[in-house]
C-alpha cells in the first residue's frame, strides 16, 4: 500500500470512529416518494434491454449507492436498504456485463449424474466427486442460470493458469463437458474456460458464482452469521469503559485505529483469498505465513499475504495496553489460535479468530459503530454479535 493510500484509508478510519447517534430519524414525504421510485427501477431491471435503459440503470445505480452512505448510518433502515441494494446491484451488473444465460445453457446437457472437481490449489492435487442427484441438479441449475462476461474483457486469456477444473459425467461414464477456472483478483472475476467436443470458449463469471461453485465441493464459510440475541446497549457500553479503562487519550485512539485496521485486514483476507485456503494442504498457506511478496504460482501475477504481521501486531499491541484482565485474557487466546491456525493450515480457525476482532472492535473499543468504508470490509456485519466479550472458559464449559 502507497503512501497516499495509507493516508487516506487512516481518514476515513478516523471519520468512521466519532461517535453516532441512536436516535429515531423519520423520513420526509419527498424522500419516502423517490425511494418507492427507487423500488420500481430495481423491480424492473431486468427488463431493460437497449442502450438507453442501460444508461438509465447506471444513473439509478449511481444515485443509490450515493444513497446508502447515508441510510447505512441509521440502524432502523440500514438492513433492509442494503438488502435491497445488493439485489439490485447484482442484476445490474449482470445485466450490463453479462451474456444472457439462455445463450449458453446449451453447452450444459441435463443428463449428469456424477462431477468430479479437482484442485489444483491443493499439491495433492486433491479430487472431490459429486454423485448425489440433489446436488448435481443444483449445480447444473447454477451453471445454466447464471451470466456469462464476454471474453473480450480478459487480456491473455488463454494464458490464464487453472485453479480448479471440473469434469461432468452421464450414467454410462460418458465425458460430457469440462470446465477449467482461475481467480482473477486484478478484474475481480474469475475466468472460465468451458469445453465440449473438442471446443473451448472462454467466458467469465462474478466472483459469487465461482465460490458458489466452490462450494459443492467443500464447507462453505460465513463472515457473518451469528445466532446470538445481542445483549442491551448499556452491556457494550459496560465493556467499553472496561476495556478503555486506565488508558490515556492517545493510547486509546491508537488502539481504536489499530483494532479496526485489523478488523479491515481480516476480512480483505477471509473474503477476497478463502477459496485460496479452504485445502489444508494448498500452496498459498505458505505465502500467508512468510507475509512477502510472492508470484502467484498458478496466475502469475505479483501479490502478498500481509495479514498474518497485521493480524498478530495489532492483537500484541492490544495485550500490552489493555488492562482489563479478562480482554486481555480472550484477546491473548485470539492470537494464539491466529498463529496456530496458519501453522496449522486452518482456515476455520482464521474464521473464528475474526470472530473476536469483529467483537472487540464493532461492540467494545469503537461501540457505537456505524456504516464502515471500505473496499472489502463487509457492511452486513455490522449487527452481528460472536459473544466473544464474554468469558470464553464459562463459554467452553456449556459446550462451545
Amino acid at each position: 500500500m502507497d503512501n497516499a493510500e495509507l493516508i487516506l484509508k487512516n481518514a476515513f478510519t478516523d471519520a468512521q470512529l466519532t461517535d453516532c447517534t441512536d436516535k429515531p430519524h423519520r423520513f420526509s414525504e419527498e424522500f419516502e416518494l423517490n425511494m418507492r421510485r427507487v423500488i420500481k427501477y430495481q423491480k424492473g431491471v431486468l427488463r431493460l434491454i437497449n442502450t438507453a435503459g442501460k444508461r438509465a440503470a447506471c444513473a439509478v445505480l449511481a444515485a443509490l449507492v450515493c444513497f446508502t452512505s447515508v441510510a447505512c448510518g441509521i440502524k432502523e433502515v440500514r438492513e433492509p436498504i442494503v438488502k435491497e441494494i445488493k439485489k439490485f446491484y447484482v442484476n445490474a451488473r449482470e445485466l450490463l456485463t453479462g451474456t444472457p444465460a439462455d445463450e449458453v445453457a446449451d453447452l450444459f446437457p441435463h443428463d449428469v449424474t456424477e462431477i468430479v472437481g479437482t484442485s489444483y490449489i491443493s499439491e495433492s492435487k486433491k479430487q472431490y466427486v459429486i454423485d448425489d442427484e440433489e446436488t448435481v441438479t443444483k449445480f447444473i441449475k447454477l451453471l445454466s442460470e447464471t451470466y456469462w462476461g464476454e471474453p473480450g474483457q480478459f487480456e491473455e486469456f488463454s494464458t490464464a493458469g487453472t485453479y480448479w477444473t471440473f469434469d461432468f459425467y452421464n450414467s454410462e461414464g460418458k465425458s460430457l463437458f469440462g470446465i477449467k477456472m482461475c481467480n482473477d483478483s486484478v478484474y475481480i472475476k474469475a475466468k472460465v474456460a468451458v469445453i465440449k467436443d473438442g471446443e473451448e470458449k472462454h467466458f467469465y463469471i462474478s466472483n459469487t458464482v465461482y465460490k458458489e461453485i466452490l462450494a459443492f465441493t467443500n464447507k462453505k464459510y460465513y463472515l457473518h452469521d451469528s445466532k446470538l440475541k445481542d445483549p442491551d446497549k448499556a452491556y457494550f457500553n459496560a465493556k467499553k469503559l472496561e476495556v478503555l479503562k486506565g488508558l490515556d487519550g492517545n493510547t486509546a485512539k491508537e488502539l481504536k485505529k489499530k483494532m479496526r485496521n485489523a478488523h479491515y485486514e481480516i476480512e480483505r483476507l477471509l473474503l477476497q483469498n478463502v477459496s485460496l485456503l479452504k485445502e489444508s494442504d494448498s500452496v498459498y498457506w505458505q505465502y500467508l505465513s512468510s507475509g512477502k511478496p510472492f508470484t502467484d504460482p498458478i496466475a502469475g501475477y505479483e501479490r502478498c499475504f500481509s495479514a498474518n504481521k497485521e493480524i498478530s501486531s495489532v492483537l500484541e499491541y492490544a495485550i500490552s495496553v489493555i488492562k482489563d484482565k479478562q480482554a486481555e485474557k480472550n484477546l491473548q487466546t485470539a492470537l494464539d489460535l491466529w498463529k496456530k491456525s496458519v501453522s496449522q493450515h486452518s482456515i476455520g480457525g482464521l474464521f473464528k479468530v475474526h470472530e473476536y476482532i469483529h467483537d472487540y472492535d464493532y461492540y467494545a473499543v469503537n461501540y457505537p459503530t456505524s456504516y464502515v468504508y471500505d473496499d472489502y470490509a463487509d457492511y452486513q456485519g455490522l449487527d452481528d454479535y460472536f459473544g466473544r466479550l464474554e468469558n470464553q472458559d464459562r463459554k467452553a464449559g456449556k459446550g462451545e
